[in-house]
């Protein structure tokens, strides 16, 4: 039985993903990483196949991409069909990255659930928002996103977690780093845009209007104007833990940018 890792990626470049701080994070822990790229038009293509020659445990896959939420369904079901069962498995998105102090948990989890008469387990996320000091309540805490293959779980719409399945899940001490509002405000806008195009009228209300307003008032995105209903009900706070290792070059470089949008919140 192999653990295995997966991620979906289109356009890592353009939208400015941390894929590499993604799959990095974790390839220590796990027997194999299956990134399935979904027909890139920035390059990201090369990037990951020069990761695949470089490092055994990297395999890749692809799907071809639209732009609806439920293709992440789609492609995330497609990633499970090739993967055995027996095997465990579970998702990072391309913006989540592990932190390496997890790796000796991760790699304990098959026995762990083995031993409890379990298929899988939740994670736990912390979410942050316009620099690495800010963290957020997001819309979830935890996924249900580690299983072992053959208990019949699938994606749900967006692959924001696993449903339909049978057999018990254990809560796993693992946090995951959801970077995925973390970018340099014109990209931020940018991807933001593209993000809600692709929930249109899912929830009611996206894309939200204040994007186009940013967009043709000062052409970036100001996390504050769409997120002040978040701050207002302390939902946005300072973050005291430590990043992986991995995000310190990234980290380093949002400093040296000047990537202060909630500094006001925090004084």
């Amino acid at each position: 039985m192999a653990l295995i890792a997966y991620t979906i990626i289109r356009n890592m470049f353009q939208y400015d993903y941390p894929l590499y701080e993604s799959i990095f994070s974790v390839l220590p822990a796990v027997d194999q990483h299956i990134i399935c790229e979904c027909y890139s038009d920035d390059g990201t293509y090369a990037e990951v196949l020069r990761w695949k020659r470089n490092n055994p445990k990297i395999q890749l896959l692809r799907h071809e991409w639209a732009d609806h939420y439920t293709i992440l369904q789609r492609i995330g079901n497609y990633v499970l069909s090739n993967i055995g069962d027996g095997d465990w498995c579970f998702q990072l998105q391309a913006d989540e990255v592990m932190h390496e102090d997890s790796w000796q948990m991760l790699r304990e989890l098959p026995r762990r659930c083995q031993d409890q008469d379990a298929v899988g387990t939740y994670f736990h996320y912390m979410h942050f928002l316009a620099n690495y000091r800010t963290e957020f309540d997001f819309m979830y805490r935890h996924k249900r996103i580690f299983v072992q293959q053959g208990h019949g779980w699938v994606w749900d719409r967006d692959a924001c977690g696993l449903m339909l399945g049978g057999g018990k899940f254990l809560n796993a001490p693992i946090e995951v780093f959801h970077y995925g509002k973390v970018h340099e405000a014109k990209v931020a806008l940018e991807k933001e845009i593209a993000f809600q195009e692709m929930y249109r009228d899912v929830p009611p209300g996206f894309p939200d209007p204040r994007l186009k307003e940013m967009g043709e008032a000062i052409g970036k995105m100001d996390y504050y104007y769409l997120f002040e209903d978040a701050v207002q009900k302390g939902e946005v706070r300072e973050f005291t833990g430590t990043h992986p290792k991995i995000m310190a070059a990234r980290i380093a470089r949002a400093e040296k940018d000047g990537w202060e949008q909630f500094e006001r919140v925090m004084t």
